[in-house]
Formats: structure tokens, sequence, C-alpha cells
């Protein structure tokens, strides 16, 4: 395969990795309208690994934190008043 044949699927992989990290971003709502100003430029000026970069902080920013264990949970827990 040549170069010219591998550039327009690469442009193309770009592109749809570009659009997927922008609608995540988006969908998120974890970022204020600020956020998502810089992550598209990100995403848009730094090929492909902006893009990557854009879609590991919107997975980051919407990953639920992790439950705590049962038994050493107490959500009426206020505290020993020490």
């Amino acid at each position: 395969m040549t170069t010219q044949q591998l550039l327009p699927a690469l442009l193309l992989v770009h592109v749809v990795l570009l659009a997927a990290a922008i609608v995540i971003a988006v969908r998120s709502r974890a970022y204020t309208k600020l956020q998502l100003v810089a992550q598209s430029l990100l995403a848009i000026l730094v090929p492909v690994l902006g893009a990557v970069a854009v879609l590991v902080f919107a997975r980051e920013a919407i990953a639920l934190p992790p439950k705590p264990d049962g038994s050493k949970f107490d959500r009426n827990y206020i505290g020993s008043g020490d």
C-alpha cells in the first residue's frame, strides 16, 4: 500500500476520532463552556493525540466514584466530636 493510498484512510480515521471525542466531551456535561472550547481546540489542533486525550479526560470526568465498603461506611455518621 502506497502513501497516497494510506493518507485518505488515516485522514478518515482522524476525522472520526475527532468527531467522537468532541461529541463525548459535549455529552458528558462535566465541563464548562470554556473547558469544552479548550477540549475541542486540543482535539482539533493536536492530531490524533489531542482527540485521544479528550476521550480520556471525558471518560475520567464522567466516571462514578468507587462505592465505599458497606461494612465500613455509615451514611449517618457525623463524627466522633473529639
